[in-house]
Parts: structure tokens; C-alpha cells; sequence
């Protein structure tokens, strides 16, 4: 793994303030919807969800190909939410393509839509990150993030996104990866002050935020 930064990029940090913005997930990650959704499901997923990247980059060529991916979901969407309120979704020219996937769940009747059509989105043409990390893995992670930061000038704050709430870090780990980069963080600039938003905030967002001393 490379640690390396153009000498451009770091006389611009030696002049300029800095955030810097670690995610956790970054040290162990979680597709959310492998919970939710078995192999074949999402064997089948891919395939209607399947996106084909464009030859040319002309300005006409990408409207056609928006125009044509924006469709394709609309139709799934379509069939699924009929799907979910009772009706027939005969009419739509997907559906030989989409009875598959209806025979997989309980009474032909998938979950919600929304969630259905986001777990799609992501395999369309690569699947989510997908590495629940051991406890030696993220020290190792953690010590190469130090190696990182040590050979760059110091940040003017820090930011911590947790991403547990929506399962990409997994909740049950998430703790032991926050303390282990906070204490990393303290070895690197000394002492910090930090703010644990998240233990007062309600809202989607969780962040640990620090001042380097």
C-alpha cells in the first residue's frame, strides 16, 4: 500500500489548514444487504441491474446511455411496487426477466421496494466492499494509516464517521476500531480533544471530531 504524496499536494498542506476526514469502514466493512439478501437473490440482482459502461464519452452517447439506465430502473422499480401493492405487472416487458427473483421470496412479494432497488444499485456492475476485518487486521490497518500520517504535516481537525448505523462498519466492532484510531491519532499529534457527537445526536449522521494540540 502506498503512502506516498505528490510534493505538490504536500507543500499545499504545509501552507493551507486541512481536514482530516477517516471513516471506519475503512478498517472493516460490511455489505448491509448480505443480511438481507441470499446468493442467488443477488445472482439475480446483477443481472437486472447490469450496467454497461460506455465505449465513447461523447456528449450524445452518455445522454442516450442516462436516458436508457434512467428507464431501466424506473421499470424495476415499477414491477416491484406493483408487485408489493397486489397489482399485475404483466404489462412490463422486464417481467419474464424479473419472475426469477419473485420465486425466490415468500408469496412472490419481495421487501420493500426502496430497499430492493438500493441493494441493485450497488451490484450493478461491482458488489459493495465486503471485509469484516479481525482484530489483528485492523491494528495493521491502523498502523499503516500512522505510517501515512506521520510523513504529512498535521491536520487543522479531524473527523471520524463511524458508519455503524447503517451497518457498512460493523456495530459490534466499531468501538474497538474508534479507540484504537484515537489512541493512534494521540500517538501521532499528542494530546487531542475530542467530541463524541454522536452520544447526544439523534440525527443519521455519527461523527467523533478532534483538534490536534
Amino acid at each position: 500500500m502506498s503512502c506516498a504524496l505528490s510534493e505538490e499536494v504536500k507543500k499545499k498542506m504545509d501552507t493551507c489548514p486541512y481536514v482530516l476526514d477517516i471513516d471506519l469502514d475503512f478498517f472493516s466493512t460490511r455489505n448491509p444487504f448480505y443480511s438481507i439478501f441470499n446468493e442467488k437473490q443477488f445472482d439475480i440482482l446483477r443481472k437486472l441491474y447490469h450496467y454497461e459502461h460506455p465505449t465513447e464519452l461523447t456528449d450524445e452517447i452518455l445522454r442516450q446511455v442516462t436516458a436508457k439506465r434512467r428507464e431501466q430502473l424506473s421499470e424495476l422499480k415499477s414491477i416491484f411496487n406493483n408487485v408489493r401493492d397486489g397489482m399485475d405487472p404483466s404489462a412490463s416487458p422486464l417481467l419474464s426477466e424479473v419472475e426469477p427473483l419473485l420465486d425466490t421470496f415468500p408469496d412472490r412479494r419481495p421487501p420493500d421496494p426502496d430497499l430492493l432497488n438500493d441493494a441493485g444499485c450497488t451490484c450493478d456492475d461491482c458488489d459493495l466492499p465486503h471485509h469484516v476485518s479481525t482484530p489483528d487486521e485492523v491494528r495493521h490497518l491502523v498502523g499503516v494509516v500512522k505510517d501515512f500520517l506521520l510523513q504529512n504535516p498535521k491536520p487543522a481537525i479531524i473527523t471520524i464517521a463511524r458508519s455503524s448505523r447503517d451497518d457498512y462498519c460493523p456495530p459490534e466492532d466499531v468501538n474497538f476500531i474508534q479507540e484504537c484510531v484515537l489512541q493512534m491519532l494521540e500517538e501521532v499529534y499528542g494530546s487531542i480533544d475530542v467530541s463524541r457527537d454522536y452520544e447526544t445526536d439523534n440525527s443519521e449522521e455519527e461523527t467523533a471530531e478532534g483538534e490536534a494540540a
